[in-house]
């Protein structure tokens, strides 16, 4: 099970996403609108601090994301995600598994054809 965030930016500034997300398996997901979110952080410290920690997790995972993107080839970003969850990624279908790895299915086919 997974638990699926919208990007901190948007909802932070309360604005709606322009990004889809389509679960692929058995999902958890909570939702929780803006103005009950500000709510809860009227509450006290502790629901602040509870919302920041999820905030910084997600903007870093989010970085991390995006760095590997930015500087990996689409072979070594494929590897890397291999090798943290080679379970997923037998599971997934290649034109899935390629969108989030940012490569066109062609590609991933011909670096998943390749010996490791």
């Amino acid at each position: 099970m997974s638990t699926i965030l919208p990007p901190p930016s948007l909802f932070f500034a309360a604005r709606p996403s322009a990004i889809n997300i389509q679960a692929l398996e058995a999902t958890k997901a909570y939702r929780i609108h803006h103005e009950d979110l500000e709510t809860l952080y009227k509450t006290g410290a502790a629901a602040e601090r509870v919302g920041r920690h999820v905030a910084e997790h997600q903007f870093i995972r989010r970085s991390v994301k995006e760095l590997k993107l930015l500087s990996l080839t689409a072979k070594e970003r494929y590897q890397h995600l291999f090798e943290e969850h080679p379970d997923i990624v037998s599971r997934i279908f290649v034109k899935n598994l390629s969108s989030y790895l940012g490569i066109h299915p062609e590609r991933l086919s011909r670096i998943r054809r390749q010996p490791r």
